[in-house]
């Protein structure tokens, strides 16, 4: 019985589907002895995210705006 709420299972299918895109993308999977500075990607990732937060802030106070 899977026991994961919604939340959880909606979750779990969005890193399996990053995962497969990550697959695709390098084909293998992520791998700790990789050369890469995994804090630089991380906080790269990060901006990003903030970025992708405000475009979508100033998205619905546009709508807001134009509702009032």
């Amino acid at each position: 019985m899977d026991d994961r709420t919604l939340a959880e299972r909606r979750f779990d299918e969005l890193v399996a589907a990053r995962r497969a895109q990550g697959r695709k993308t390098y084909g293998r999977g992520l791998d700790h002895n990789d050369n890469f500075c995994w804090k630089m990607m991380a906080l790269e990732e990060a901006l990003d995210m903030g970025q992708y937060l405000m475009a979508h802030i100033v998205r619905l106070e546009a709508e807001i705006a134009g509702r009032a």
